[in-house]
């Protein structure tokens, strides 16, 4: 599909390369990462907050090894870097578009165990061309329901998405 100049879209069906430019043109430009730093004992601390669909808010937490940034900097990382090598991207910043994108319009969710996984279709857009490559992948946001801590995101192959009952 074409990239367009509207905001994020709402249809199940819109692309990464509608989204994402959408949230790119919004963007802080300033070549820094999008989240704030982590100090050496900041598991609680507060780096990135996002709208989730329905009037609820979700944070990036530094976290550790569990949950938060550094679960997925640390379990994810190389996944975010595969596909930002095919976008162009720094893998922090696809990551981070991709997890507004999904929060903001899932096309599906499911609860269990006092979370939620949010899952949505990204199809890649190549910013270096312009170009929508034609590869999609499922980005996966799961979300602790009492306090909104993102645990982990990522993402998944053209199969079908992880977020199940």
């Amino acid at each position: 599909p074409p990239v367009s100049n509207t905001a994020v879209p709402t249809a199940p069906t819109a692309s990464l390369g509608d989204a994402v430019e959408s949230l790119r043109r919004n963007a802080d430009n300033s070549g820094l990462p999008p989240y704030r730093a982590c100090g050496s004992s900041a598991e609680r601390k507060t780096i990135g907050e996002y709208d989730v669909a329905g009037d609820r808010r979700a944070f990036m937490v530094c976290g550790n090894r569990e949950y938060g940034f550094e679960h997925i900097k640390g379990r994810h990382m190389d996944d975010w870097a595969n596909k930002a090598m095919i976008t162009g991207d720094k893998w922090m910043d696809l990551m981070d578009y991709t997890i507004e994108a999904t929060l903001r319009h899932p096309e599906a969710t499911s609860q269990r165990d006092g979370k939620t996984c949010y899952a949505r279709k990204i199809w890649m857009y190549d910013k270096r061309n312009g170009e929508v490559t034609g590869k999609f992948f499922w980005s996966h946001v799961i979300v602790k329901d009492s306090n909104g801590d993102i645990i982990t995101a990522y993402p998944t192959g053209s199969g079908d998405h992880r977020c199940t009952s």
